[in-house]
C-alpha cells in the first residue's frame, strides 16, 4: 500500500502537487452530476496475518433521485467472492423507500412504510441502513457526499492533484491523511478520470504501522459504452434472485401475496389487557376474518359493521379479529361499540401484523380457512363489502 501511495505521488511530478480546499467539493459536484453508473470493481482486503487478500468483485449500477431525501441515488450492488468450495455471493438494492440485502443466506429488507428509522436513525438519513449498505459508498453519488464532508472535518489533510498522469491517462488525485487524537489512523488515495470525474482508484491503509492495520484496494473498470439504466423494482430484483426471495424472505411485504400462504405469525395486546398470538402455520379454531384496521382511515366503523354482517350470513361458524395498528383503547372501543359476537378479538397496537402482512393501505381484509392458511384479501373499503367476504369465505370452505 506505502509502494503505491510513493508510485502514484512519483508520477504526479507532471503537475505539482497543491493544496486545493476545492478539490474534494469539486469533485463530488461533478460525481453527482455524473448521471446513471454502470462498472465493475475489484475490492481487495489485506490483513496483516493473511498471506493472500480477501477479494471481492462487484457489479455497481445507480441513477440519480435528485428528490428522494434519504439517498442520492437508486443502486443495485452486487457481489461475489471467490471461494475455494463454493463462490459466496450478496447483493444490497435500494430505491424509493426500499432497501433490500442479502448476505450469508439471510435476507433483510426494510420499507420507509413500515418504519423510518432505520432509513435516518436520530434523523441522520446519512446513517441509514440504504447509505451504509457494503459496498455503498463505492457509488459516486455515495462516494461525492463523503468527498464532500472532508472539507468540513478538521481531522482530515488532503492533497488535490487536478491533472497529472496514470498509466497512460490523465487523472486528477485526492490523496491524506486522517488524524484522531495526534494518531494517523487512515491513509487514503482516491484516483478520479480527470475528464470525467468516475472514480479509478481507491487506496486505504487504515491503523498504519499497528497490528490492526488493514490495507483496502479498489480499482474500477467501465463498459465501453454505458448501457441504458434499468429502472429498480421489486419485481426486477424477484426475477434476479428467485431462490433467494423463495427461502430467505422473512416478510411478504405486498399483502396481494398473502393467498395461498399461512397467515403470518404475530402476538399484540388485546383492549382486556390479555395477549392474543399466533403462529405461523397454526390452525384457527374456524374460519377467520382478520381486518386489519387504523381509525383514522377508511369509515373502520362501517368496516365493522359489514363484516359483522358477513360473519352473520355465512352457513358455518366464523371468528372475526380486530387487529387495529393504533394503541388508543378509546378509540377502538368507540370503533367497534358494543355488539361484539362470540368468536370475536379486539387487538390494538398490531403494527408487526400490518408489517408483515405488506399492508399499505385500509381496511385491509385477510381471510383465512380453519388450517390458518389465508384464502383471499380484500383491500380498501367498499359498500359491498359484506356480500364480497360471504361470497369469497363460502367459496374458499
Amino acid at each position: 500500500m506505502r509502494g503505491s501511495i510513493k508510485l502514484l505521488m512519483a508520477v504526479a511530478i507532471t503537475c505539482p502537487a497543491c493544496i486545493y480546499a476545492g478539490g474534494t467539493n469539486d469533485i463530488a459536484t461533478r460525481l453527482r452530476q455524473s448521471g446513471p453508473f454502470t462498472a465493475s470493481a475489484t475490492f481487495e482486503v489485506l490483513l496483516p496475518s493473511a498471506a493472500d487478500p480477501i477479494v471481492y468483485e462487484i457489479s455497481l449500477e445507480s441513477t440519480p433521485s435528485a428528490a428522494d431525501t434519504l439517498s442520492p441515488c437508486d443502486y443495485l450492488i452486487q457481489w461475489t467472492m471467490p471461494q475455494a468450495e463454493s463462490d459466496a455471493t450478496g447483493f444490497a438494492a435500494y430505491f424509493g423507500g426500499h432497501h433490500y440485502r442479502y448476505r450469508g443466506d439471510r435476507m433483510q429488507e426494510y420499507h420507509t412504510d413500515w418504519d423510518i428509522t432505520p432509513f435516518a436513525p436520530g434523523g441522520r438519513a446519512a446513517e441509514g441502513v440504504q447509505r451504509t449498505a457494503q459496498f455503498a459508498d463505492l457509488l459516486p453519488a455515495i462516494l461525492a457526499d463523503k468527498l464532500a464532508a472532508m472539507d468540513c472535518d478538521t481531522t482530515f489533510r488532503y492533497t488535490f492533484t487536478p491533472d497529472t498522469i496514470s498509466g497512460g491517462r490523465h487523472v486528477s488525485v485526492l490523496d491524506g491523511v486522517q488524524s484522531i487524537r495526534g494518531f494517523d489512523g487512515l491513509e487514503f488515495t482516491y484516483v478520479f478520470d480527470r475528464d470525467t470525474s468516475l472514480p479509478l482508484r481507491i487506496d486505504l491503509l487504515s491503523n498504519p504501522g499497528s497490528i490492526a492495520e488493514q490495507t483496502l484496494t479498489v480499482n474500477y473498470t467501465y463498459p465501453a459504452i454505458q448501457p441504458e439504466a434499468n429502472a429498480l423494482s421489486e419485481d426486477r430484483l424477484m426475477q434476479l434472485y428467485p431462490e433467494v426471495f423463495e427461502k430467505y424472505r422473512q416478510s411478504n411485504f405486498r399483502i396481494e401475496n398473502l393467498a395461498g400462504s399461512p397467515l403470518p405469525a404475530f402476538s399484540a395486546p388485546t383492549i382486556t389487557g390479555e395477549r392474543y398470538t399466533h403462529e405461523r402455520s397454526q390452525a384457527m379454531r374456524v374460519p377467520t376474518i382478520i381486518a386489519i384496521l387504523d381509525p383514522s382511515q377508511g369509515n373502520p366503523s362501517e368496516v365493522v359493521a359489514q363484516l359483522r354482517d358477513a360473519a352473520a350470513g355465512l352457513p358455518f361458524d366464523t371468528d372475526i379479529i380486530w387487529a387495529f395498528v393504533s394503541n388508543k383503547a378509546e378509540v377502538i372501543e368507540e370503533t367497534v361499540g358494543f355488539g361484539a359476537r362470540q368468536g370475536e378479538h379486539t387487538l390494538m397496537n398490531a403494527r408487526a401484523l400490518a408489517r408483515d402482512a405488506g399492508v399499505s393501505a385500509y381496511p385491509s381484509i385477510v381471510l383465512t380457512d380453519a388450517s390458518g392458511n389465508v384464502t383471499d384479501v380484500i383491500i380498501g373499503f367498499n359498500n359491498n363489502l359484506a356480500s364480497d367476504v360471504i361470497q369469497k369465505m363460502a367459496l374458499a370452505n
